[in-house]
């Protein structure tokens, strides 16, 4: 069975009504619900564009959305209230249930807000969830872990750039490995995922070999090497001609996947960006109506995965 994992920085989304009254709620809603499974949403300002959204996507999806805590020293032009959000489709995939004193519940999505180490802290901690595909219609006894990242922009600057090389290197090295090597009672394989918004080129992210150190109580601890792939461009510009009139253009190659790489042998992963001209009659409409960056996908195989 095929899963699609997407990532989609949807530019601070809010409830019709805010300032922002120009969104194509039907536009937004029609690309999800024809390119994935379950989409990691970043900027998304509030939980009321909830209500827009499910009128056209249907029954069988649910949306859970959460707002990481203000960092301290935030600016202005950050101090917008950015939440995060997943959407999945309940046809294929569902949150992991859990026990808690005798109970069965859901594992909800939650801010990620738990540290190893004395300044590991993040600028903005990323939004952390867990799916399985068990008892759908094909799915199998497996776990899909998303960490959903959008890392603070900041200074356009060398030093800038150094900030956001920092706090990625924090969540794989302290989140990422910290998710991996949880086990539960049950035992699910379970495979992690970084997703987002990283606000840093894939040519700087391979700068250096990144390792998490993998194991647990009943394996031996091992090194595995984390890749950051996708590097295509997915921001656009918007700039205003001499008639009045506005175009965009590509620009920045920000919105990535991060994943331990033996995983692309094992689930047989393809990456792309979704086509939005299909959406809307050119980019700098699309940059109107929908967002300044495009969205990303993952596809799996899960039933076929070598472990």
């Amino acid at each position: 069975m095929i899963y699609r994992i997407g990532s989609f920085n949807v530019r601070n989304l809010n409830y019709p009504g805010s300032k922002d009254s120009k969104r194509a709620f039907d536009t937004i809603a029609a690309i999800i619900k024809e390119n994935f499974d379950v989409v990691a949403l970043q900027e998304v300002l509030s939980d009321k564009v909830w209500d827009q959204l499910k009128m056209h996507l249907g029954g069988n999806w649910q949306f859970a959305w959460e707002r990481p805590p203000q960092y301290f020293g935030e600016s202005k032009a950050d101090a917008r209230g950015e939440g995060y959000a997943y959407i999945w489709n309940t046809k294929k995939l569902d949150l992991i249930e859990i026990e808690v004193d005798g109970y069965t519940r859901k594992f909800l999505p939650r801010i990620w807000k738990q540290y190893r180490a004395q300044g590991q802290k993040l600028i903005r901690e990323p939004y952390y969830a867990r799916f399985t595909p068990q008892g759908k219609n094909g799915g199998c006894f497996c776990e899909i872990r998303l960490i959903n990242t959008h890392i603070v922009y900041g200074e356009d600057s060398k030093a800038g750039k150094y900030v956001r090389y920092s706090e990625f290197l924090k969540v794989v090295r302290n989140i990422y490995e910290n998710i991996a090597n949880k086990r539960y009672g049950d035992r699910m394989p379970a495979y992690v995922v970084v997703l987002g918004d990283y606000n840093l080129s894939l040519k700087t992210l391979q700068l250096m070999d990144v390792k998490v150190e993998v194991g647990d109580s009943t394996s031996e601890r091992r090194e595995e090497r984390v890749i950051t792939v996708q590097d295509k461009l997915t921001t656009l510009n918007h700039k205003e001609q001499q008639d009045g009139t506005y175009t965009s253009d590509f620009v920045n190659d920000y919105d990535h996947f991060t994943f331990m790489e033996k995983y692309q042998s094992i689930m047989h992963i393809e990456i792309e960006c979704v086509d939005v001209k299909k959406y809307c009659s050119n980019l700098a409409n699309y940059w109107e109506t929908v967002s300044d960056h495009i969205p990303i996908k993952m596809s799996i195989n899960l039933n076929n995965r070598m472990i």
